[in-house]
Protein backbone atom coordinates (compact mmCIF):
# COMPACT_ATOMS: atom_id res chain seq x y z
CA UNK A 1 0.00 0.00 0.00
CA UNK A 2 2.45 2.32 0.74
CA UNK A 3 4.40 1.59 -2.66
CA UNK A 4 0.78 2.30 -4.56
CA UNK A 5 0.82 5.63 -2.30
CA UNK A 6 4.50 6.74 -3.00
CA UNK A 7 3.48 6.18 -7.05
CA UNK A 8 0.71 8.08 -6.63
CA UNK A 9 2.55 11.27 -4.88
CA UNK A 10 5.24 10.65 -7.60
CA UNK A 11 2.95 10.91 -10.91
CA UNK A 12 1.19 13.95 -8.96
CA UNK A 13 3.50 15.74 -8.78
CA UNK A 14 5.24 15.11 -12.36
CA UNK A 15 1.75 16.21 -13.65
CA UNK A 16 1.74 19.44 -12.18
CA UNK A 17 5.52 19.83 -12.92
CA UNK A 18 4.51 19.53 -16.53
CA UNK A 19 1.06 21.88 -15.94
CA UNK A 20 3.86 24.48 -14.77
CA UNK A 21 5.92 24.32 -18.03
CA UNK A 22 2.89 24.85 -20.02
CA UNK A 23 1.85 27.97 -18.59
CA UNK A 24 5.20 29.45 -18.70
CA UNK A 25 5.90 30.23 -22.64
CA UNK A 26 6.13 33.10 -24.66
CA UNK A 27 2.79 33.86 -26.68
CA UNK A 28 2.81 32.90 -30.23
CA UNK A 29 3.50 36.33 -31.26
CA UNK A 30 6.07 37.64 -28.72
CA UNK A 31 7.87 34.12 -29.64
CA UNK A 32 8.00 34.81 -33.56
CA UNK A 33 9.57 38.00 -32.77
CA UNK A 34 12.72 36.83 -30.43
CA UNK A 35 13.07 33.74 -32.52
CA UNK A 36 13.25 36.02 -35.96
CA UNK A 37 15.62 38.42 -33.67
CA UNK A 38 17.58 35.78 -32.57
CA UNK A 39 17.84 34.34 -36.40
CA UNK A 40 18.62 37.39 -37.92
CA UNK A 41 21.68 38.31 -36.04
CA UNK A 42 23.21 35.01 -34.71
CA UNK A 43 24.46 33.44 -37.45
CA UNK A 44 26.44 36.85 -37.64
CA UNK A 45 28.36 36.44 -34.46
CA UNK A 46 30.96 34.13 -33.47
CA UNK A 47 30.32 31.35 -31.30
CA UNK A 48 31.49 33.23 -28.38
CA UNK A 49 29.00 36.05 -28.63
CA UNK A 50 26.39 33.66 -29.65
CA UNK A 51 25.54 32.97 -26.18
CA UNK A 52 25.30 36.54 -24.66
CA UNK A 53 23.51 37.81 -27.75
CA UNK A 54 20.63 35.76 -27.21
CA UNK A 55 20.61 36.20 -23.29
CA UNK A 56 20.64 40.10 -24.48
CA UNK A 57 17.79 39.33 -26.67
CA UNK A 58 15.91 37.06 -24.36
CA UNK A 59 16.34 40.50 -21.58
CA UNK A 60 15.06 42.79 -23.98
CA UNK A 61 11.52 40.61 -24.28
CA UNK A 62 11.66 40.19 -20.68
CA UNK A 63 11.76 36.48 -20.78
CA UNK A 64 14.30 33.79 -19.71
CA UNK A 65 16.10 30.90 -21.64
CA UNK A 66 13.82 28.71 -19.83
CA UNK A 67 10.63 30.06 -20.94
CA UNK A 68 11.89 30.11 -24.59
CA UNK A 69 12.91 26.92 -24.45
CA UNK A 70 9.81 25.83 -22.94
CA UNK A 71 7.80 26.91 -26.01
CA UNK A 72 9.98 25.19 -28.31
CA UNK A 73 9.12 22.46 -26.87
CA UNK A 74 5.82 22.95 -26.79
CA UNK A 75 5.68 22.99 -30.60
CA UNK A 76 7.96 20.43 -30.90
CA UNK A 77 5.48 18.09 -29.70
CA UNK A 78 2.85 19.03 -31.96
CA UNK A 79 3.98 19.31 -35.99
CA UNK A 80 1.00 20.99 -37.44
CA UNK A 81 1.70 23.87 -34.62
CA UNK A 82 5.49 23.88 -35.01
CA UNK A 83 4.44 24.30 -39.07
CA UNK A 84 1.98 26.78 -38.82
CA UNK A 85 4.64 28.86 -36.58
CA UNK A 86 6.83 28.21 -38.89
CA UNK A 87 5.00 29.99 -41.57
CA UNK A 88 4.08 32.87 -39.06
CA UNK A 89 8.19 33.20 -38.83
CA UNK A 90 8.52 33.03 -42.43
CA UNK A 91 5.94 36.02 -42.94
CA UNK A 92 7.97 38.22 -40.27
CA UNK A 93 11.33 37.49 -41.77
CA UNK A 94 10.02 38.56 -45.18
CA UNK A 95 8.61 41.89 -43.96
CA UNK A 96 11.77 42.35 -42.35
CA UNK A 97 13.77 41.92 -45.21
CA UNK A 98 11.28 44.24 -47.14
CA UNK A 99 11.28 47.13 -44.72
CA UNK A 100 15.56 46.69 -44.25
CA UNK A 101 15.32 46.63 -48.37
CA UNK A 102 13.05 50.04 -48.40
CA UNK A 103 15.95 51.31 -46.48
CA UNK A 104 18.86 50.29 -48.32
CA UNK A 105 17.38 51.81 -51.47
CA UNK A 106 19.17 55.03 -52.82
CA UNK A 107 15.93 57.80 -53.10
CA UNK A 108 16.99 58.36 -57.04
CA UNK A 109 13.83 61.08 -57.26
CA UNK A 110 16.51 63.41 -56.37
CA UNK A 111 18.69 63.09 -58.44
CA UNK A 112 16.02 62.45 -61.75
CA UNK A 113 15.41 66.25 -60.59
CA UNK A 114 18.55 67.49 -60.36
CA UNK A 115 19.29 66.07 -63.94
CA UNK A 116 16.10 68.09 -65.78
CA UNK A 117 16.78 71.48 -64.30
Amino acid sequence: MKIIILLLTFLFISCADEKTEQRETLEEKRFVQVYCDVVLKADFLKDEQKEAFVDSVLTYYSTSREIFENTVNKYSENPKKWKRLFEKIGAELEKRLEQTEKIDKPDTTKTKKNQKS
